[in-house]
């Protein structure tokens, strides 16, 4: 099955993240973050214009929501949100574990099938 749309961010990913210090931990899924989150806005303007018969609803109502995950998981990473504020966001520390949960989402989003206006059928994302 073809795929609609790409994005790459594997080459980013790094199986031993969890051997590492939380520092690292948090610095690494920020640079993750920023990069994935600038690929799916450009993903989002760019379903917004395409031919796919649900686009709008793909975008606004599938798509948004787990960029702003991904945004919430990056201002964990930075600091944005200080450390004594966690609690409140109901954030346990494990910034990773928070990351592959939202990756999970675009996962399945990204397995979505979609119909172009042509009636083609394709899978919607490719994420290598």
């Amino acid at each position: 099955m073809d795929w609609t749309y790409n994005i790459k961010i594997k080459h980013m990913f790094d199986d031993e993240i969890y051997s590492k210090p939380k520092d690292e931990q948090f610095k690494h899924t920020a640079d993750i973050c920023n990069v994935l989150i600038r690929q799916l806005d450009s993903l989002y303007s760019a379903i917004l214009k395409s031919k796919i018969t649900e686009g709008e609803y793909i975008a606004e109502f599938e798509l948004e929501p787990i960029i702003e995950n991904f945004r919430y998981c990056q201002e964990i990473a930075n600091g944005i949100i200080p450390k004594d504020s966690w609690d409140d966001y109901c954030f346990n520390g494990d910034v990773v574990a928070l990351f592959n949960e939202y990756l999970a989402e675009l996962y399945d989003l990204a397995d979505q099938r979609v119909k172009l206006l042509s009636g083609v059928t394709k899978k919607l994302l490719w994420i290598g």
